[in-house]
């Protein structure tokens, strides 16, 4: 009994330490996904919720939670990373892929709206001789992608004007931003099918739209928040503060909306259009944010109630999938939605939020996103510089000499070529009046690389992110590849048995597997760390296996003539033979990793050039595209002469006509 008091008294005592006054608690961590892979502005009724140390409100703290955000190509790929819990909430997701994925047994449910009006729509330009859905007979109409919800809703709209979805119209993926206006102007399709603000994004351009939907689609809501409902059950208090956060986001987006795209720039400065006065960009998306929430009531209207999904249009939504094919068969409305969170999420001092948003001055500093850079200053120490000794140098020989000129004149003309393209460029662009969001100026290039490595420096952490998870990629599949390759050269039977299976997974597209991963493994950077590594695997494995069967036979007879043990002859003839063929496909290797590495991040990105690339399409900054593609070019080609130089210090021996890929 008495070894039993001790024993409470000491777990009280633990306990006490554990809550002493002032000592904050571990934050619940959440894992939010976006439905498109970038930090797009109208993502803004949650970013801007984000900790103050980062440039958010910090409602998320004020909750006591940790919210880690990414992204995913399109709401059915968010689903699925909700349903296989690798996400505990995701938004705004599109209904019908939800209801799908319901349907097939996803645990998953809406338990928050975001806005109460249709998002989907199908746009044409305002001249075209489309002038209702009927006319999109025989047509091809853009999505953004295959798994979109606007593949959903273009099919459902097509069927309710009496056309055949599947062979009337032809859907085709097309991307958003500059890529998508760009194939709507030049006739590749017809128009195209997406949500509000992507289309608010292209009208900032100048361009008109018509617009085209159908009755059935207006009477539904197309798309809001979405969770885990394991999680749900689990945590459900931790859900409650999580969207008691959102309805904060909301009102105060609400009540200033210039506030609220300036705190999301502060956070994700990638965001922010370059080479745009901050009035008018300010202003544009001013304008894509208007065509999501001025369907939204007044305040007056809303209190107690952000978030709250009609209980009228969960039947009519249900309804609207299942007459429409997006479901074969109805699935109890008490699956997908639930307001169950609201009055909970809601209970909060809206009035407080309205002051804040009204009162809300706008900080104007640097971005600290993934820790602070520091200008180095260097100061003038007045030490001049010791005068060369001309005694002492050394006199190159004739043959080196005449190699440094040589490289010296090939140098100048390779500069003198690249000034020469890009003058030819700049007057192409100027003479034919191209749009910027088309083909920029290399000048605009050339600004947009200034700002984000020397101005604001907010390429150096990007570019710090991408390339740790190339050279981890790289490392883990070079060396499984190098692996695989020895053990298959030197057995036989491994060689019968797994080669064949080798080969077919290596005929796998790459890009199409991605998903998978991100699925498997999460939207963290593993998932992208494997994608490098798959793609490294395959040209290491095939050069070591080559180059060790490439030794001569002879070589091998003679040495176990002499009596050489296996690892004698593998250490001595094998390996040493097989070293250019390694390091041709270590240089294969890198490159490649550079590749999977941002087809990861384009798939999943939340850090990284990749996820950069998405952000500044999405913006409509062509420039910014092409700045971060010279980044990937001149980090590609430095990786590439590392491993050449590694090359020539290892295997100075080898002649560079032995060097595979040389």
């Amino acid at each position: 009994m008495k070894k039993n008091l001790i024993s409470v008294w000491v777990w009280l005592f633990v306990a006490g330490l554990m809550t002493v006054p002032g000592q904050a608690l571990a934050a619940e961590k959440i894992r939010f996904v976006f439905t498109t892979v970038s930090y797009a502005v109208w993502n803004n009724n949650v970013t801007i919720g984000l900790p103050k140390s980062q440039g958010g409100l910090g409602f998320f703290d004020e909750e006591g939670l940790d919210v880690e955000v990414s992204g995913a190509s399109g709401s059915t790929d968010a689903v699925k990373l909700v349903g296989a819990g690798r996400a505990e909430a995701s938004g705004a997701v599109g209904y019908g892929p939800m209801v799908a994925g319901i349907e097939q047994g996803m645990p998953i449910i809406s338990c928050f709206a975001d806005g109460l009006k249709n998002k989907q729509f199908i746009v044409v330009l305002e001249n075209s001789p489309i002038k209702s859905l009927k006319d999109l007979k025989g047509k091809k109409v853009g999505i953004y992608s295959a798994g979109s919800d606007g593949v959903y809703f273009a099919k459902a709209m097509a069927k309710e004007v009496g056309l055949d979805p599947e062979k009337d119209i032809e859907l085709v993926p097309i991307g958003l931003g500059a890529q998508a206006l760009n194939a709507i102007k030049e006739g590749k399709v017809v128009g195209g099918a997406f949500w509000d603000t992507a289309i608010a994004l292209m009208e900032v351009q100048g361009v008109k739209f018509r617009y085209l939907s159908t009755p059935g689609v207006e009477r539904i809501v197309s798309g809001g928040f979405a969770v885990n409902t394991q999680w749900l059950k689990n945590s459900r208090n931790t859900a409650v503060k999580f969207f008691r956060a959102i309805a904060k986001n909301e009102v105060f987006r609400k009540v200033n909306l210039a506030a609220s795209i300036k705190i999301h720039w502060k956070l994700f400065p990638q965001t922010m259009p370059t080479g745009v006065p901050e009035e008018k960009a300010v202003k544009d998306m001013t304008h894509v944010l208007m065509s999501r929430i001025q369907g939204n009531p007044e305040l007056t209207e809303w209190k107690g109630k952000v978030g709250i999904i009609p209980k009228e249009l969960w039947q009519t939504s249900m309804d609207f999938f299942f007459d429409n094919g997006i479901i074969a068969k109805k699935v109890p409305v008490e699956k997908a939605f639930t307001n169950e969170l609201i009055a909970e999420a809601n209970n909060f001092d809206m009035q407080r939020i309205i002051d804040m948003a009204r009162n809300y001055k706008s900080v104007r500093k640097e971005s600290v996103r993934g820790g602070s850079f520091r200008r180095a200053a260097e100061m003038e120490s007045g030490v001049r510089e010791p005068a060369i000794d001309i005694e002492k140098l050394e006199v190159l020989p004739e043959k080196k000499r005449a190699g440094v000129i040589e490289s010296r004149k090939h140098l100048i003309l390779i500069v003198l070529i690249f000034i020469g393209a890009m003058g030819l460029w700049e007057a192409l662009v100027v003479l034919c009046q191209y749009p910027q969001y088309i083909l920029p100026r290399p000048s605009k290039i050339a600004i947009s690389l200034w700002i984000g490595l020397v101005t604001k420096r907010l390429l150096w952490y990007e570019i710090g992110y991408t390339m740790a998870e190339v050279l981890l990629g790289f490392f883990i599949g070079a060396g499984v590849g190098l692996i695989l390759g020895m053990w298959i050269a030197l057995f036989k039977v491994a060689e019968r048995i797994f080669y064949p299976y080798i080969i077919a997974l290596n005929t796998l597209p790459k890009v199409a597997i991605a998903p998978l991963f991100v699925i498997w493994l999460g939207i963290g950077w593993p998932s992208r760390v494997a994608i490098a590594a798959t793609l490294g695997v395959f040209p290491m494995l095939v050069n070591t296996f080559t180059g060790i069967r490439n030794t001569e036979p002879e070589l091998i007879l003679f040495l176990r003539s002499l009596s050489a043990t296996k690892r004698q002859i593998f250490t001595k003839v094998q390996l040493p033979n097989a070293l250019p063929f390694i390091f041709a496909g270590l240089d294969l290797a890198i490159v490649l990793s550079v590749i999977g590495a941002i087809v990861g991040e384009l798939v999943s990105g939340t850090h990284g050039l990749g996820s950069v690339i998405m952000q500044k399409n999405f913006s409509l900054d062509t420039a910014g595209v092409f700045a971060i593609l010279v980044v990937l070019g001149v980090m590609g080609s430095g990786l590439h002469a590392i491993m050449t130089r590694i090359r020539k210090k290892v295997i100075f021996w080898a002649k560079e006509e032995m060097v595979v890929g040389a």
